[in-house]
């Protein structure tokens, strides 16, 4: 999960280029598919550990992007990318670093 996030935060740039360029829209999308189903994966203990976390919204996203493809919205996408993205990487950082059940583990 935590390579899905940083691919997007390095390839992220601007709005108009995104919009301009379908390969990296669709690119993006495939990595927040990736994203939601791990977050998908990951147990009911785990979310509710960490609540604070919306896992919800993100597994409901990877639904959508997957089940409704024609029905994208390239402004959800990008606010997904540019302003949701590097709040679930410090969310990941913070797990990795304080929750004891996953320190040590291949992530």
């Amino acid at each position: 999960m935590l390579d899905a996030v940083a691919g997007i935060e390095r390839y992220r740039s601007t709005r108009e280029s995104f919009d301009a360029d379908e390969r990296t829209q669709a690119w993006m999308v495939s990595r927040l598919q990736i994203i939601g189903e791990a977050c998908r994966h990951l147990s009911d203990a785990f979310r509710v550990r960490h609540a604070d976390v919306p896992w919800r919204l993100i597994i409901g996203m990877r639904h959508h992007l997957v089940h409704g493809y024609f029905d994208i919205d390239p402004d959800v996408v990008w606010q997904a990318i540019a302003e949701r993205i590097p709040e679930l990487k410090r969310d990941i950082e913070r797990i990795l670093s304080t929750d004891t059940a996953v320190a040590g583990k291949d992530h």
